[in-house]
Parts: structure tokens; sequence; C-alpha cells
């Protein structure tokens, strides 16, 4: 290998050769990950909930005096009640939302979709260039578009009632799903405290330092990115408050979720409404509504390379990069891969490949 190594260097500089020989381990170990996750995800899921109670746990062992053991399953536990009470609230909540939500707009369509069309074919009819014959077609296609739409947003509203009821019969094994995260998070919790990773200490093995800090760059990565996405709510329902939106939570929360979504995201809520309100003549809504997600837009993006790049301590040009390039390639999952192959990198270099070269300076 060293033979190999030194031939390559011939001809490669040693902070590339070093990167690319990463990235190649790092990229199959994350393909694995991904292809893995369906089996691996409750292990997943207790991983990070085992980081993220570390500091509750040393907390709860300081003020009560509980015992290691005792204070882990105390805070996994509520971690696991609280989890597990906020899903079903919420999913089935969202449930009943979309489908008012759905039947709302089908009433709409039912009351002023005519009279949209008799509008529309008015105005065509002001051209007197157009052929008659051309703008009843074009009419006769919107009338049987708009028959097919309120057809399918009744099936839709039927699917999602369906889909909350098989929600709830999936309740039992969400149930168990949540349980094994919790099980995989107790000894995880105990590992942690008992060899001190997270308080990085001097003392550790070069091996045991890259786990501290990959762990501290995990917990950053899911609190920072959790943050975006409120922020990203929070700026959405207070915009729809304000502009006194029907159904502001839910769409609020939609925008949230699609925010993850490579180039649409929250366009995909927006462009609707917007077309909602010209449609029904509501132009200053509109307008405050499309100025709403410039707002978004502009906060979302000022804030994202910032946040990221303080929290794990990369430059804020490779944070652009690594989002742009990660949601051009593959959506959230490629800005997910290009940020931690960076931040892993940058771990790598301060912990391995600098200590060999301060040894071999000594030796020298």
């Amino acid at each position: 290998m060293k033979r190999i190594d030194d031939f390559v260097l011939m001809y490669i500089k040693p902070n590339v050769y070093n990167f690319i020989k990463f990235a190649i381990g790092f990229s199959l170990l994350f393909y694995l990950f991904i292809i893995t996750f369906q089996y691996t995800s409750p292990f997943v899921v207790g991983f990070v909930v085992a980081i993220l109670s570390i500091r509750p746990i040393q907390w709860v062992m300081k003020k009560f005096k509980f015992k290691t053991g005792i204070a882990v399953m105390l805070v996994n536990s509520v971690v696991f009640i609280i989890t597990f009470i906020a899903i079903i609230t919420f999913s089935l909540y969202i449930g009943f939302e979309i489908k008012n939500l759905i039947l709302s707009i089908y009433n709409f369509l039912q009351e002023n979709y005519e009279s949209i069309i008799q509008d529309f074919e008015s105005w065509l009819l002001s051209f007197q260039f157009v052929d008659k014959a051309l703008i009843n077609s074009i009419t006769d296609m919107f009338m049987s578009s708009g028959t097919e739409m309120s057809t399918q947003l009744l099936a839709q509203s039927s699917l999602v009632f369906n889909k909350v009821l098989a929600f709830v019969s999936f309740i039992p094994n969400l149930f168990i799903v949540l349980l094994f995260s919790i099980f995989s998070a107790y000894p995880i919790s105990i590992e942690l405290l008992q060899t001190n990773l997270i308080t990085k200490k001097k003392e550790h093995t070069k091996t045991e330092i890259m786990i501290s800090e990959s762990i501290d760059s995990v917990g950053k990565y899911v609190i920072t990115y959790g943050l975006l996405v409120f922020i990203t709510f929070m700026v959405t329902l207070i915009g729809f408050i304000i502009l006194n939106i029907p159904y502001a939570f839910l769409l609020s929360v939609l925008c949230a979720i699609l925010d993850l979504l490579p180039i649409v995201g929250t366009i995909l809520i927006f462009v609707p409404l917007i077309i909602m309100y010209l449609m029904e003549g509501n132009y200053v809504l509109a307008i405050a509504l499309a100025v709403l997600y410039v707002v978004i837009q502009v906060v979302r993006q000022s804030v994202q390379p910032r946040l990221l790049s303080t929290s794990l301590d990369i430059h804020p040009l490779v944070t652009l990069f690594s989002i742009f390039a990660g949601l051009k390639l593959a959506g959230f999952v490629g800005m997910l891969y290009f940020i931690a192959l960076f931040v892993g990198y940058g771990i790598y270099k301060r912990v391995i490949i600098e200590s060999v070269n301060s040894q071999t300076e000594i030796e020298l």
C-alpha cells in the first residue's frame, strides 16, 4: 500500500490524494448506509436520539443524583412517549386538515369554475382576430378539464381519508419501531457516557477523537437543519396569518416539508394559492403572496449557508457548493452527502493527517 501511495504522490499533491482516498471510502460507506437504511432506520434513529439526549441525561444525573442507567432510561422513555404522542396527534390532525382542504378546493371549483371560464371566453372574444370555433374548442377543453379535476379531487379526498385510517392501523407497528429505537439508544447512550466521547479529552485515541467529533457534527447538523425547517415554518405561518389565509398552519407545515425538495419546494404551495386568488379577482392578496414567497426564499438562502458553515465548521463557499451541487445531483440526500463528505474530511484532516505530519516532523 505504501508503494502505491509513493507512486501516486509522484503525480498528485498530497492534499488532493488524501481527499480522493477519503472521498472514495466515504462514498462507499454512504451508499451502503442509504441502501440499508430501511433495515437499520430504528437503530439510526436510536443513535441520533442518544446523541441529542446526552446533555439532558448529564443534567438529570447532576440535578437528581441518579445513576447512569436510571438517568438514561428515564430520559429516553420521556423522549419516546413525547415522540409517540406527537407523531400520532400531528399525523391525524394533518390528515384530516388535508382532507378538508381538498374538499374546500372542490367546493371552490364547483361554485366558481364555470363563471371563470365564461370570463375567460369573453376576454378571448374581445380579440377580433381570434376564430370563434377555436375559442369554443378551448373553452370546451377547459370545461372538461374542470370536470375531471373535480372528480380527481373527490378521489384524492377519499384517498387521504383512507390513508388516515391506514395510519391508525399502523400505530402498533410505529410503536414497535420507536420501541426498538429507544432500546438501541440505551446502550449507545451508556457507551457515550462511559467513554466520555462527548468531552473530547486529550488522552483519547485518534479513533475516539474522530468518533467524538463525528458525533458532535451529527448533533449540530440535526439541530441546525431542524432550525432551518422551523424558520421556514414560522416565517410562512406568520405571513399566512397576517394575510388571513385559510388553513395557515397546515399550509405552513407543508411548506416546511416541501422546502426539503430540490428546486421546487414551497413554490408548489404558493403558485396554486396565487392562481386561486387571481381567479377570484383578489389581486392584492395574490401580489402579497408573491412578495411573501420572495421574502421566505431570501431569508432561507441567506440564513442556511451561514448557519451550516458556522455549526459544522466548514467554509461558507464549501457550504454553498454542497447545497447547490447536492440538490442538483440527488435532492436532499445529495446535499446531505456533500455536507457530510466535507465535514468528515475536515475531521479526518485535523485528527489523522495533521497528527501524522506533526509526528513525521518530530522524527526528522
